[in-house]
């Protein structure tokens, strides 16, 4: 998600507002993953489910990459000072309902 980039055109480097779909759910969980957790100036990653209000937050912590899993509420963005509400994010996309994500 966010840190200062000495390039006019980057900013601050977040990445996600997307998320893992049917059918590339495996290449974004591994390849797309691991390639933005070695990006330096990328401070957090969020991957956000298509099927169901879920949402990954990847942050780098002061130890490595932190991991949070966010079914309600918000999905706090510490370098932005903000959280984003699930019912925000989700507004007008229409959901899977009851049972398992992608079931």
């Amino acid at each position: 998600m966010c840190a200062e980039d000495p390039h006019p055109l980057q900013g601050r480097a977040l990445s996600g507002g997307g998320g893992p779909f049917q059918g590339t759910e495996a290449i974004d969980r591994r390849e797309k993953l691991w390639r933005y957790r070695e990006i330096p100036s990328l401070q957090g990653h969020l991957l956000v489910e298509s099927r169901a209000p879920r949402v990954e937050a990847y942050t780098r912590g002061t130890e490595g990459w932190l991991y949070e899993l966010v079914e309600e509420g918000a999905v706090e963005v510490p370098c932005l000072g903000v959280g984003l509400p699930l019912e925000a994010i989700y507004e007008g996309v229409p959901l899977e309902t009851g049972g398992e994500p992608g079931v």
